[in-house]
């Protein structure tokens, strides 16, 4: 099943959940170093752990890409509407 046969709702939810995805993946790699290590990867003998992170991703799809999935999910589920009542006519 590909990109043009989901359903709208779908394909906004989808775009904006790869949306906030991508800025999370960007949070992650971007502040590794910076937040948690004092701006080195290993400063002073601590090294960096990704689990460190693991409760803020978590926190941070919580609030922000779910309800993100669900705004696009809704302006695709009005889009499917609009298109569906103008093939009707």
């Amino acid at each position: 099943m590909g990109w043009r046969d989901w359903p709208y709702w779908v394909r906004g939810g989808m775009i904006a959940f790869s949306y906030s995805f991508l800025h999370i993946l960007m949070y992650i790699f971007l502040n590794f170093g910076n937040i948690r290590c004092g701006g080195t990867i290993s400063s002073g003998g601590h090294s960096c752990n990704v689990i460190e992170f693991l409760p803020e991703a978590i926190i941070y799809i919580l609030v922000f890409a779910i309800p993100l999935f669900l705004i696009g999910a809704l302006i695709g589920w009005i889009v499917g509407l609009e298109r569906k009542y103008k093939k009707e006519k």
